[in-house]
């Protein structure tokens, strides 16, 4: 099944049931909504954009999604542009991370207990510690299939790039724009870090869709507003919901490696 994590400004798609979980990490951040047992879908901020991105359940969330039986995640986000040949409303599909926000793991070397037989499940009953492989971070196959659906669909977006995440919940300032600058990010937000790196933790293909919805602190003239992010956004949903639905019938990812990180992962 498809996992879809909804960022600014995409809080649904048409569902047939929804479900409310607790998990042994707490309670995810929305219902989970799910349509024809192919797609699961959660708000990352709730429906009612009540978590700001420092305060995102995001093992809840991905341990959730895992429960239901996802075993690739699209991610969804709203980000700035740092590369000034961005444009407004751009979809980009990065293809690595720059995290400066949040590093959670599923590995803290505390044995919880939780249910599951496979390899994640088993390394924290058993309080691991575990030092996972973060190459290719984002799923090559599911890049592949986001931008052969973005061909098909004829829409305006770039291959590549580095994905900056920082803290939040504030925007950035120029000087730390121009610095994530040259360590060569071309695009900023304030998720998809921890989020990324769960996923690989739990052997779960992951991969992020960024509208550009404005440029980055010092890029730009104008101030930097929250309203802006939602107008592009949404300007954009109905080409991400065409998105996600084509995804979910695409199952090239299943010849990846991404599940393959966690062998010889464990310490001791």
């Amino acid at each position: 099944m498809l996992g879809v994590i909804g960022g600014s400004g995409l809080y649904s798609i048409p569902e047939v049931e929804s479900r409310e979980l607790i998990t042994p990490f707490g309670k995810p951040s929305s219902k989970i909504y799910i349509y024809q047992d192919r797609i699961a879908f959660i708000a990352r901020h709730s429906e009612n954009h009540t978590f700001p991105p420092h305060k995102v359940p995001y093992k809840a969330n991905l341990w959730a999604l895992k429960t239901l039986g996802v075993d690739r995640i699209l991610a969804i986000s709203a980000v700035g542009a740092i590369d000034e040949s961005l444009n407004i409303g751009q979809i980009v599909v990065p293809e690595d991370i720059i995290n400066f926000s949040i590093h959670e793991t599923f590995y803290d070397g505390i044995a919880l207990e939780v249910e599951g037989e496979d390899i994640p499940a088993s390394l924290i009953r058993e309080g691991a510690v575990v030092h996972v492989d973060c190459t290719d971070i984002y799923c090559f196959y599911m890049r592949e299939s986001i931008k052969n659906i973005l061909q098909e669909l004829k829409a305006d977006f770039k291959m590549g790039g580095i994905y900056a995440c920082t803290y939040g919940p504030r925007f950035e300032t120029p000087a730390e724009i121009m610095a994530l600058e040259k360590l060569g990010a071309s695009i900023v937000g304030m998720t998809s870090g921890p989020e990324a790196t769960l996923a690989r933790e739990l052997g779960l293909c992951y991969a992020n869709i960024s509208i550009v919805t404005n440029l980055a602190a010092g890029k730009s003239k104008s101030k930097l507003t929250t309203t802006e992010v939602i107008e592009v956004v949404s300007q954009k949903l109905s080409l991400i919901k065409e998105v996600i639905f084509k995804m979910a019938d695409d199952f090239g990812y299943k010849s990846c490696d991404c599940g393959k990180y966690l062998q010889e992962a464990r310490v001791g």
